[in-house]
């Protein structure tokens, strides 16, 4: 009887060993290259209220992907200014501010960015990328319980 036991945790590793040695990664790990284009962003954690270009980042790691679609979308061209400072309850109804620290104080921010979504180069030939402005967006940078600050721009 322990045999049989053993067998299927045998037989389920060494699938997962399988699974793990597929070959190349999938395009989100490989960045902006196949596109032609930069990287998405990356961020490094933030604990005290950020700067605008250190929003414009936050906001970009956040929102900027290659999807398992293999498209890449970048936010380009993005122009931010704080607003008001207000709480997460004031926020409440407008957007979800994930893992907020309820007690901080929540700014406000407008702006503008272009959406560029490209295709793979080899997929797409030439004009692999579409833009598409979204002006006059709204968000919030607000402090979370345990990551630090972070910043969302709709749109």
């Amino acid at each position: 009887m322990e045999g049989r036991l053993l067998r299927p945790r045998i037989q389920i590793a060494a699938l997962l060993a399988g699974l793990l040695a597929v070959g190349p990664l999938p395009a989100e790990a490989q960045g902006g290259a196949p596109y032609g284009l930069r990287d998405p962003a990356t961020c490094t954690p933030l604990y005290q209220p950020p700067t605008v270009e250190q929003a414009v980042q936050l906001i970009r790691c956040e929102r900027e992907v290659v999807t398992y679609g293999e498209e890449l979308w970048l936010m380009e061209d993005m122009k931010i200014d704080f607003g008001e400072v207000t709480t997460w309850m004031e926020m409440y109804d407008e957007m979800i501010l994930a893992d907020a620290d309820t007690s901080k104080p929540v700014y406000r921010i407008h702006g503008s960015f272009t959406w560029t979504v490209c295709r793979t180069i080899a997929n797409a030939g030439a004009e692999n990328c579409r833009e598409s402005v979204r002006p006059e967006q709204t968000g919030a940078c607000w402090q979370t319980r345990a990551q630090g600050w972070t910043c969302f721009l709709m749109g």
